[in-house]
């Protein structure tokens, strides 16, 4: 499979980059992972009430899944989200003794860490920019600079 950026020249302004697979995989693990633990978490704090329980539910829900929608949206602040909450979750599951979460936490910021950092995805993260009716992705200038 060839790289979006292979056959541009470098004296050529404008790069056209479209969403790479890796980025919709991991956003949509990312939304499936929100919804599981968002049937999971009544169960950790029935001794709160239900309307506090569903507040709880509720704001973890959507800490979880802004960022996934950011990444289908092409936004950079939710790629950089997944590289500081990730490591914070592996922390606190470490800190709680629950090792099996830290493990898998660990695994999966990793495996984003390797994806998300790629040249494909820098470049379609760089690229992204919010029209009238949604995401597109449009043309712009890489650099005001010339050489």
């Amino acid at each position: 499979m060839s790289s979006p950026a292979e056959g541009v020249k470098p004296s050529e302004k404008y790069i056209i980059t479209a969403r790479p697979t890796s980025v919709t995989v991991i956003a949509w693990l990312m939304i499936v992972g929100a919804f599981a633990n968002f049937t999971a978490v009544p169960a950790t704090h029935e001794d709160l009430g239900w309307p506090l329980t569903i507040a709880i539910c509720l704001a973890i829900f959507g800490i979880q899944l802004a960022p996934p929608i950011g990444l289908l949206a092409g936004r950079n602040w939710a790629r950089w989200w997944f590289f500081i909450l990730a490591p914070v979750i592996v922390v606190l599951a470490s800190l709680t003794g629950d090792v099996p979460r830290a493990i898998i936490s660990g695994v999966w910021w990793l495996t984003g860490l390797f994806f998300l950092t790629r040249v494909d995805c820098v470049a379609y993260f760089r690229h992204a920019v919010r029209s009238e009716f949604g995401f597109k992705i449009e043309e712009r200038p890489m650099s005001t600079k010339t050489n």
